[in-house]
């Protein structure tokens, strides 16, 4: 609640600075529905920590970039935060190291090597299969799992 506040009013407080469009100068519901949606529109791009920081280097970005003194249209707005994008630091998960692709085919082998519930698919299907032909279970380790399917479906 207290981003979405914020970055109304830093968008309000810079669309001060600048002149309607000429499509909505003299009505009011014209120009408040159009700051509605350049808000919405900031809103939606905006990070949701350190969007303070974001909205400081977006801002400049975005002044910088206008042609004239009006408002930005939602492209121009679009476009001034995919030009700071690439200087602000990203969140990271160091949690895995980098290039981490999640196998599911590994996950699954190793939650029937445990002896973890599985898919149906990891049992009898394509992925058991695939498991299976890559070494990562045998059908021995298949096995229990297959009678379990086979009782449940008998019954």
């Amino acid at each position: 609640m207290m981003r979405e506040v914020e970055l109304k009013n830093r968008t309000m407080k810079m669309l001060a600075r600048l002149n309607a469009p000429r499509a909505v100068t003299g009505n009011a519901e014209a120009a408040k529905s159009e700051a509605e949606f350049l808000c919405k529109r900031i809103k939606g791009l905006a990070p949701t920590r350190q969007f303070t920081e974001w909205f400081d280097d977006f801002e400049e970005a975005l002044l910088g970039n206008l042609d004239t003194r009006s408002w930005p249209t939602a492209k121009q707005i679009g476009d001034a935060a995919r030009q700071i994008a690439p200087k602000r630091q990203q969140l990271v998960d160091d949690t895995q190291p980098k290039g981490y692709e999640p196998d599911e085919l590994k996950i699954n082998a190793d939650r029937i090597k445990r002896n973890e519930d599985v898919g149906e698919s990891y049992i009898t299907g394509t992925f058991a299969e695939q498991m299976v032909r890559s070494g990562l279970v045998t059908q021995e380790q298949l096995e229990p799992y297959k009678k379990y399917l086979n009782h449940w479906k008998k019954n």
